[in-house]
């Protein structure tokens, strides 16, 4: 595991953050999973907010009886980030909503996401419940959207899902590759001249999250690093690993 194997002893971090004149993470959770603390310290994050720090997580919402904090929490504490801090922030945001167990009692109205048929093994409530939480993400990032259009300053988000959860009980070697397949959008708001800017889809389809980064200076038309450059370079012979 990098976070808590290899970060905490290595000397010098090279971080996509570092690129910027301040960086910030939220996580409306516990800091110490995945040696967050420490890690976002060597990284160079100026401030990191989560469940017990210093810096305080506001606005804390439940959906139903889930019992972690809501995505629109996660994004509610972003947006201030975003309209208090000056130019040139650097923002990470985990969030926590959908993370796993998916108990059939979290949401009321989860039979209304139950599947006609799943693969031999996989629980229909389980995948109903999550999702039934990516309804709730879903309303969420659209009201995020709109509250960043509105901050009168350019801001470009990348939002991608890290993993699917392991509740599907389909063959790893029949559908492996498509058990690791998640959403990704970069997107800049109304103010940024990059508004509705448009990558090739040809070789933006697909791609994996080391490329994020290169993805993100493209659509921003964005001097880059010597390793961005690299992974520029890499991105256009390997489009996705």
């Amino acid at each position: 595991t990098p976070f808590s194997q290899l970060v905490p002893g290595l000397a010098r971090n090279w971080t996509f953050n570092k690129l910027f004149n301040y960086a910030v993470s939220v996580h409306p959770y516990q800091g110490i999973f995945y040696s967050r603390i420490t890690a976002y310290a060597k990284f160079g994050f100026n401030r990191f907010y989560y469940l017990g720090s210093k810096y305080k997580i506001t606005d804390q919402k439940r959906i139903k009886n889930n019992p972690f904090l809501s995505d629109e929490t996660a994004y509610t504490n972003a947006l201030r980030q975003l309209k208090n801090d000056e130019s040139g922030t650097f923002i990470n945001l985990v969030t926590i909503q959908n993370h796993m167990p998916y108990m059939t009692t979290d949401y009321k109205n989860y039979s209304k996401w139950l599947l006609t048929s799943v693969s031999e093994g996989t629980d229909k409530g389980t995948v109903a419940t999550y999702t039934t939480g990516l309804t709730y993400t879903d309303k969420a990032v659209k009201q995020f959207i709109k509250q960043i259009n509105k901050i009168q300053k350019p801001i470009t988000v990348v939002f991608y899902g890290d993993h699917l959860p392991g509740i599907y009980n389909n063959s790893m070697a029949k559908d492996g590759t498509m058990l690791h397949e998640t959403d990704y959008f970069i997107w800049s708001n109304s103010t940024s001249v990059l508004h509705g800017a448009k990558v090739d889809p040809s070789t933006t389809a697909y791609t994996s999250s080391n490329y994020f980064m290169p993805l993100a200076a493209e659509h921003m038309n964005a001097k880059v690093s010597p390793y961005l450059a690299m992974l520029t370079d890499l991105k256009q012979q390997i489009p996705a690993m």
